[in-house]
């Protein structure tokens, strides 16, 4: 496992930050985090750090992490389909069926 310090420098010379000022982040001058697990509402970083997950991403909804029926769902998911688009008429029955439940 890589040290803290050159995690962070990979991270800057490689990694994409969306809504980061990439010169700043090239620099150094942003601060980084690297999250190495996650339990319930709370995220744990690299040095052991525990904090309360109030971001919870860009596209999801914070439901916990660790959850065992949600993996479950998840795995089923992508044995069967796992991902396919819904341009141009195309969809899925669970991208259909997920539209249904939530309209209803």
């Amino acid at each position: 496992m890589l040290h803290n310090d050159q995690m962070s420098e990979w991270d800057r010379e490689n990694f994409f930050h969306p809504s980061t000022h990439l010169a700043k982040h090239r620099r150094g001058e942003t601060p980084t985090r690297v999250i190495t697990g996650a339990k319930g509402v709370y995220i744990e970083d690299r040095d052991g750090k525990k904090l309360l997950d109030a971001f919870a991403g860009l596209y999801c909804v914070n439901v916990g992490y660790g959850r065992t029926e949600i993996a479950d769902a998840i795995a089923a998911q992508a044995h069967e389909l796992a991902y396919y688009h819904a341009y141009v008429g195309h969809g899925t029955e669970a991208s259909i069926t997920l539209a249904k439940m939530v309209m209803d």
